[in-house]
């Protein structure tokens, strides 16, 4: 096996300091959990604003406001055995050529459940927030969404658009590269929709690609021992996956009962 490369944190640029010294200098004022927020939390915040201080100070603000409304604090704590065990959603073992921490989602595996979308978000929010903050991940994400075998009953804008609106509203400069395939009508559609949920910048990195190109980018991005067999790798360790439709009839059958 390839020796793994570390998993990287982004430097804090030095051209942020005098404006995370400024935000931290404001304290209560932004919010009484600001200390919550590392520095290179706060700088990402004023990169993402263009490094305009007062937009930046604004969205710190809402986000700080968001945390103390969503439990955050929690986050770390929160278990998520039932959902991981469905495999939709996995982190490869070892990080891209760049140290950021690659993701997969096949779409396969998930089908909208309206009444477990919250808690689905927060399992997002830990397994690209949580991980970093427990040394087991990258500040900075490759997200991977495989389509195949996906049917409409597969399709859910609703937990796209929300997705899409917690992470582009509190964090910030997270996103390295986002690949969907294979592509077809369904994916742009839906990519018509979740778009204005993101900033110009953020948009730029969403890319729909054939299966064959996927292939290409994961030698680019990774080695073949950290690419799934799936995907063309030698990488075994993908989750058996749970089938969606079965979950939820199973879960129609408890809340009958």
């Amino acid at each position: 096996m390839t020796v793994a490369q570390p998993f990287t944190t982004s430097p804090v640029p030095d051209d942020a300091k005098p404006f995370i010294a400024a935000a931290r200098a404001m304290g209560a004022d932004l919010g009484p959990n600001l200390s919550t927020l590392t520095d290179l939390e706060i700088a990402k915040f004023w990169v993402a604003e263009s490094r305009n201080d007062a937009k930046a100070l604004a969205r710190i603000q809402a986000t700080l406001a968001w945390r103390l409304e969503y439990d955050f604090d929690a986050l770390l704590a929160d278990e998520f055995a039932d959902v991981k065990r469905t495999g939709k959603l996995y982190v490869l073992p070892q990080p891209s050529r760049s140290g950021c921490s690659i993701l997969v989602w096949r779409s396969r595996l998930h089908m909208p459940d309206p009444p477990r979308l919250p808690r689905l978000i927060r399992f997002f929010v830990k397994t690209v927030w949580g991980r970093w903050k427990e040394g087991k991940g990258s500040d900075r994400i490759v997200v991977i969404v495989s389509r195949d075998g996906v049917e409409m009953k597969h399709r859910d804008l609703t937990m796209a658009r929300e997705a899409a609106s917690v992470f582009n509203a509190h964090f910030p400069e997270v996103l390295n590269e986002l690949y969907v395939y294979p592509t077809n009508w369904v994916a742009t559609t839906i990519w018509a929709c979740v778009r204005p949920f993101l900033d110009p910048v953020t948009a730029s990195k969403v890319n729909f690609i054939s299966a064959d190109e996927m292939q290409k980018r994961l030698a680019d991005l990774t080695t073949p021992d950290n690419t799934p067999v799936s995907m063309g790798g030698t990488w075994e360790g993908e989750p058996v996956g749970l089938d969606p439709e079965a979950l939820l009839k199973d879960e129609e059958v408890v809340l009958k009962s």
